[in-house]
């Protein structure tokens, strides 16, 4: 396992969320309060000193009002069309992402 790799990869998530939370022009405070949690968890959370997790990332989606899917292409954008892939790489794509949500137990089963 490689937790370097993966605190850059949760670093560039966070920057994405700040990116969105600056356009949006709302607070972190305000996003906690959406979310019902305490003063500075989340601000924590997208300082790193807390480790963020998918919970985390998927309940300031909800709170930013963002689709979790659109998140997830915006963050990992599929590599240009060629006349040989195929345009259904991205319902593959689509139902890996929720394949792993639900893997998690953030989705339920069908």
């Amino acid at each position: 396992m490689d937790r370097e790799r993966d605190q850059r990869e949760a670093q560039r998530l966070t920057g994405l969320l700040h990116q969105e939370i600056k356009r949006q022009d709302v607070s972190i405070r305000s996003l906690e309060k959406k979310m019902d949690v305490g003063n500075s968890v989340y601000q924590k959370v997208l300082n790193g000193k807390i480790t963020m997790t998918l919970g985390h990332l998927l309940q300031i989606l909800d709170a930013l009002e963002l689709d979790w899917t659109e998140f997830f292409r915006t963050a990992y954008p599929a590599p240009p069309q060629t006349a040989e892939a195929p345009a259904a790489e991205s319902d593959e794509f689509e139902q890996k992402v929720i394949g792993v949500l639900r893997r998690k137990g953030l989705l339920p089963e069908q």
